[in-house]
């Protein structure tokens, strides 16, 4: 054998490509919002410009959505027909309401999207349950918590500013800087991280189920019709049945990090909660079960169509920079 290594190393390079090709593409699937396929060695800077541009048009493309699930979400007792929050919206603002801020979540969700991918990439080729079949549905479960976790806590501060900004009246601020500075008056430095913990508690269960409906999908997918990279047909919509799952079962956590967010605020002084614990304990005791899934279908319309939106052109960025970067390699 030790003959044959120094004799043929192209040989054993051709056979070991042929291997990962044909037998680990259905074991290392890539993590969340990567096709499955082995891990390369793409540059940090493309997985930062291409998951930075996704993050953008995901967001952009949802935001009316997203403006009805975080209205629902701060409703007090019994929350208003979807009909007529739409009409309401459109009589005060125009459709220029239903985008009201989506600059901070633009500026929030981009760099975050950038982080992710980044960080899945790094962590995909750097965990140790890398390369190991038996273990690879808590190798992407790992490599998508961590990097969910991470990329949400660095950029969390933008969060609790969308929010008021979203539901605030129109000209009730003039724009992010000023939210944030009278969010911080109102509340200190603190209030930055206001439903930080629900939040971030709630990345495990979403990234963890998220990830490993994707895989399995996946998997099943390339085990039925064998392939090196499944359709963009097949991974949108495993991406959105994936985004679904997870999003239904960690949603009471989101709803406990807006109340969180916009308590002792000008824009609802009345909520006052002790912390996540007691957040959840007042909504079950006054609204019920319903309260802790409140605008859960707006945020359905919105979330899955987004995580779906965002792989794909994150892909279709990424190949085409990959692409491009070769062209200028080999001119």
């Amino acid at each position: 054998w030790r003959q044959l290594v120094l004799r043929c190393p192209d040989l054993l390079k051709n056979i070991s490509d042929e291997f990962h090709k044909k037998s680990m593409t259905g074991f290392d699937i890539g993590g969340f919002n990567l096709q499955p396929s082995k891990s390369t060695n793409i540059s940090g800077l493309v997985n930062l410009v291409a998951g930075f541009v996704a993050g953008t048009i995901s967001r952009t493309l949802t935001a009316p959505a997203d403006k009805l699930k975080t209205e629902l979400q701060v409703v007090l007792g019994t929350p208003p027909r979807l009909g007529k929050l739409v009409h309401r919206i459109y009589t005060e603002s125009g459709m220029r309401g239903f985008f009201q801020g989506n600059l901070a979540n633009c500026l929030k969700a981009a760099p975050q999207s950038a982080v992710f991918f980044f960080l899945v990439d790094f962590l995909k080729k750097t965990l140790p349950t890398r390369g190991q079949p038996q273990h690879v549905d808590l190798h992407s479960f790992l490599a998508g918590s961590i990097a969910g976790l991470a990329s949400q806590f660095i950029i969390y501060p933008l969060e609790p500013i969308k929010t008021v900004l979203t539901i605030a009246p129109p000209g009730t601020y003039k724009g992010i800087f000023d939210a944030g500075r009278r969010l911080v008056a109102e509340r200190g430095f603190a209030g930055l991280y206001g439903g930080a913990v629900p939040t971030l508690v709630g990345c495990i269960p979403y990234a963890g189920v998220q990830f490993v409906t994707y895989d399995a999908l996946q998997r099943a997918y390339i085990k039925r019709r064998p392939s090196d990279h499944p359709p963009a047909a097949v991974t949108f919509t495993s991406a959105l049945l994936s985004s679904t799952t997870g999003m239904f079962v960690s949603y009471p956590f989101m709803v406990v990090r807006t109340r969180l967010q916009i308590q002792g605020t000008g824009v609802s002084p009345s909520l006052q909660y002790n912390g996540i614990w007691d957040c959840f304990r007042q909504i079950w005791s006054a609204e019920g079960a319903a309260g802790l899934m409140k605008g859960i279908v707006p945020n359905l319309l919105k979330g899955a169509p987004a995580a779906a939106v965002n792989l794909a052109v994150y892909e279709q960025t990424k190949n085409y920079l990959l692409r491009y970067s070769k062209s200028m390699h080999t001119a």
